[in-house]
């Protein structure tokens, strides 16, 4: 009944199907359905970037990571003692802070002028004592002095320095990543003394 009604209306006479309109609907449908799969192609490619510049950055920060190292060199017999900082990464580091502890009586950062005392008091002789300062630069493969001087301990004082003195270095990289090194002189020193000095310390 209803396709009679549709076949009559379109055989009256001066009918005009309206195709224009048809027309007109159908490229509207197909334009927006176009636009939403661009849309969706957009978003999935903003993603995929995003994560491909995400995982880039990281390579990139890895690339240029620096690696700080305490280096002591403790010379009883040749009465010298060095403190060094090593930059073993392969990106310069910016150093923040350097702080000494003696791990005696909890962990009490030191000043300058008590590091000065505690050395003198375990054998240093007119030590020279650095903290670098703010900001320090401390390129890739190359090492910054913190502590030099001449010394003279006996087995226990050599024990005692080596074992709880022990030095902080706090830095950043070129993107701003903090580290913070925080390293024993020499850990488990007492049980390689008489090894390293056997001719030295005789009892």
């Amino acid at each position: 009944m209803g396709d009679s009604w549709v076949t009559s209306l379109m055989s009256e006479p001066g009918f005009d199907f309206p195709w224009d309109i048809l027309v007109a609907v159908a490229a509207f449908l197909l334009a927006y359905l176009v636009y939403r799969h661009s849309v969706k192609v957009n978003k999935l490619t903003q993603k995929h970037l995003k994560k491909e510049s995400k995982r880039q950055r990281k390579h990139d920060q890895l690339i240029v990571q620096p690696h700080l190292e305490p280096r002591p060199n403790l010379n009883i017999p040749e009465g010298k003692y060095r403190l060094d900082i090593h930059n073993e990464g392969l990106g310069p580091a910016i150093v923040t802070e350097v702080n000494f502890y003696q791990l005696i009586e909890g962990t009490k950062a030191l000043q300058i002028d008590d590091i000065i005392i505690w050395l003198n008091d375990h054998g240093a002789v007119d030590p020279k004592v650095t903290t670098l300062g703010d900001e320090s630069f401390v390129g890739p493969g190359k090492h910054k002095n913190l502590i030099d001087t001449p010394i003279n301990m006996t087995r226990e004082r050599a024990i005692i320095f080596a074992e709880k003195f022990c030095v902080s270095v706090k830095s950043h990289d070129v993107y701003g990543n903090e580290s913070n090194v925080l390293s024993r002189v020499y850990p488990n020193f007492s049980t390689r003394i008489d090894t390293l000095y056997k001719d030295y310390f005789k009892s």
